[in-house]
Order: structure tokens, then sequence, then C-alpha cells
């Protein structure tokens, strides 16, 4: 008798191996993405601040200084400034601070902020009243899973509104971006969405989660990411 099973297909095998690939990678690129951010700001940071002090102290102190020199110095301390404010920038690009300290929620709307920075659209954001205690795999997959989100809703044109919605009900969060922008299309795809569609899909399908994007006829775009939770989390997200 002859039986069939996902072990012995090498397309299954091969896909197989492929995600779990694409998982090493991605969890990898997160803790490169921690410990380069704990760099700049610990050691890199630490040493830019220390020279922009030495800076002002020597500017205090040698208050006689010819004006061309003067001017040097202060060029000097404000390069230095420049410099420390574009670490914390970066710190923040590759591990938001936020993300940690205060939430998802506080991130997400961190994100939007960022992200709509020089836009006219008008922003909506809904989340439930309490955040659940994410586990770190579910955090970082949803907080990234924003970000390539919100990145694809601001490169398309003349945006009027855009909403961020989150809901906590039966077990599981629902996050939706809805958005009426006009996405550049080549042959009914948008340009450049590809790619992060099929990051999104992976990031939450190895959590058991689901995205989806549809666009209605009216230009609305709107994308849904669903994860389920423990029912731990649906109980403290009520209480």
């Amino acid at each position: 008798m002859q039986t069939s099973t996902e072990s012995n297909d090498p397309r299954m095998a091969a896909l197989s191996d492929a995600e779990e690939l694409i998982d090493r990678l991605q969890a990898e690129a997160e803790s490169h993405r921690a410990t380069l951010s704990r760099t700049i700001h610990d050691d890199l940071g630490g040493l830019m601040v220390s020279a922009a002090m030495d800076f002002t102290s020597v500017g205090q102190h040698l208050l006689e200084l010819a004006p061309p020199i003067r001017r040097q110095l202060d060029r000097g301390r404000e390069t230095l400034e420049s410099a420390i404010d574009m670490s914390r920038r970066m710190v923040e690009e590759l591990r938001p601070s936020i993300l940690d300290n205060f939430g998802l929620f506080a991130a997400l709307k961190w994100q939007l902020k960022q992200a709509s920075e020089g836009s006219n659209a008008k922003l909506t954001e809904s989340y439930p009243a309490t955040e659940p205690n994410f586990q770190p795999a579910a955090l970082t997959a949803l907080f990234r899973l924003a970000q390539e989100a919100i990145a694809m809703i601001f490169k398309r044109r003349n945006l009027g509104a855009v909403s961020l919605n989150l809901q906590i009900e039966n077990a599981g969060i629902t996050m939706r971006f809805t958005d009426d922008g006009i996405p550049e299309l080549v042959d009914g795809r948008e340009v450049g969405a590809a790619g992060s569609i099929t990051s999104m899909k992976h990031r939450i399908r190895t959590l058991g989660g689901a995205v989806d994007l549809l666009r209605h006829e009216d230009g609305v775009t709107v994308l849904t990411a669903h994860l389920p939770l423990p029912e731990t989390y649906a109980s403290d997200s009520s209480a």
C-alpha cells in the first residue's frame, strides 16, 4: 500500500526548510538590531556626550579666545551635537526604546506620528483600554508588521485619511490599517508591496496569525492582521 505524507514530499520539505531559514534570519536580524542599538546608545553615544561636555567646558574656561578660534570651537560642538541627535534617531529606528519601555500601543502611536510628518492626512487611532502582556515574539512581530504597513501607506499618493484600529476579542488581537491613498500600480499590483506583504504574512503565520489586504472599489485600502493570543491574555485585557 502506497502512502503519501508531507515528510516524504520533497517540495513540502523544501518549503519547511525555507520557512525555518527565514525564521532564523529574522530572529538573528532582531538580535543584531538590539545589539547594535545598545552599542550605539551605550558606547558611541556615551563617548560623544562626554566629548560635547568637554567642548562646552573648554568654551567656558577660555572666554578670551580669538573670534576665529571661538567660531571653530562652536562649530565643532554643534557638529558633535548633530551627531548625537543622529545616533539617537538610529537607535530608535533599530529598536524603538518606547516598545520595550512602554509597550506596543505607545510604540504604534510613535511610529504613526513619525511616518506622518509632512503629510496632511487625517489620522485616527483606536486602542483597547488595557494592553496585554505580550510575549516577546508576538510583541516584535506585531510591531514590525505595523512598521511595514505604515511605510506602505505613506508611500501612496493623495492621502486624505489614515486609521489604525486595534481590537482584542476571542483570545486574539486584530490590527486594521485603513487609508484612501492612491498606490502606484503596475499590471494591477502595487509597486514595492509584494515583498512587504510576504514579510508580514511570514512573521505572523509563524505565530498562527494571518494577514489580508483588500482594496475597495471606492479606492480605500484595508490591511488586516490577526494574531491569536492565549486565553489568559484576553482575560487580562478585560480586567
